[in-house]
């Protein structure tokens, strides 16, 4: 009598769990046939809206001037590093991440005429960020948590900042400009010997949250030779010549990180007021008038 029940309740369950699947399938149907997708859904499309650019280098290359030639631009500062020779529209120097944000959110809810937005810089950004991380969770540094948790605490805030961008982006019609420095590292390639490269100078989570949203990253550098000369008994110095123009690389190299999304030229020589014209045709950025 014992068995027979026992059996009898497997029987039940597995019936149960059959009716269970058949209600699975059906509303998975259900939800199939809501959804209609077949192959007459397809359609070609393409990038229509304003670029999301990152240009970066080291200190004194003219990054600041070349985001003031973007169409209407508007500066959200987080250094107090204003050429001389530029007048800028500017939030002002920012003093904590709170303030950024309130800056994002009245570029989004206040009318204006704005094209660009410049962020100066994503380094200076940085400690900004930390900061707001270590005083909501009561951290004397970014390091206090261990294990890299703070880091992945601060990579929360870097992702709502890069939101909060691209809804201008999309919803504002805006160009997105970042400025950043960068640092010379070591860069360990599978398989190869270790070399020094140049690189954003973020922590590591954040510059490839950064990158990986970009459609163009450009190093900006002075272009420099290294030639040699024979001094005799067989010996010979090197030194370093040119320097005096600017290049923006936007294809990956080993020497640096670079990319672009729009089949650019991968070495630009830089000169003022030119790259709105190079990158014009190819590129969609907002506000420019095209001969």
């Amino acid at each position: 009598m014992v068995r027979f029940r026992i059996t009898l309740v497997k029987k039940k369950v597995v019936s149960l769990a059959i009716q269970l699947c058949h209600i699975g399938i059906q509303s998975q149907q259900q939800e199939t046939d809501t959804l209609a997708i077949s192959l007459s859904s397809l359609k070609k499309v393409r990038s229509i809206d304003p670029p999301r650019v990152l240009v970066y280098g080291p200190p004194g290359t003219g990054k600041t001037s070349i985001a003031a030639e973007f169409p209407r631009p508007v500066f959200i500062q987080t250094e107090d590093g204003t050429p001389g020779d530029l007048e800028l529209d500017s939030f002002g120097l920012m003093e904590d991440h709170n303030g950024v944000m309130q800056a994002l959110g009245a570029l989004a809810q206040e009318e204006h005429d704005f094209k660009t937005l410049v962020v100066d810089t994503l380094d200076s950004l940085e400690p900004l960020i930390q900061q707001a991380v270590c005083d909501e969770n009561g951290w004397a540094s970014i390091e206090d948590p261990g294990f890299g948790k703070g880091y992945i605490a601060a990579e929360e805030k870097w992702m709502k900042f890069l939101r909060a961008t691209d809804w201008l982006r999309r919803n504002k019609g805006m160009n997105i400009v970042f400025l950043g420095h960068s640092d010379v590292t070591k860069f360990d390639p599978p398989g190869l010997e270790s070399y020094s490269r140049y690189s954003l100078r973020l922590n590591k989570r954040a510059a490839n949250r950064v990158m990986d949203d970009m459609d163009i990253v450009g190093f900006l550098n002075f272009r420099v030779e290294i030639k040699s000369k024979e001094t005799g008994f067989g010996k010979t110095q090197t030194h370093a010549e040119g320097g005096g123009t600017r290049w923006m690389y936007v294809e990956e190299r080993p020497a640096h990180s670079a990319k672009n999304r729009y089949g650019l030229q991968p070495e630009i020589p830089v000169q003022r007021n030119m790259l709105m014209k190079m990158w014009g045709n190819q590129v969609p950025i907002a506000g420019l008038k095209k001969d």
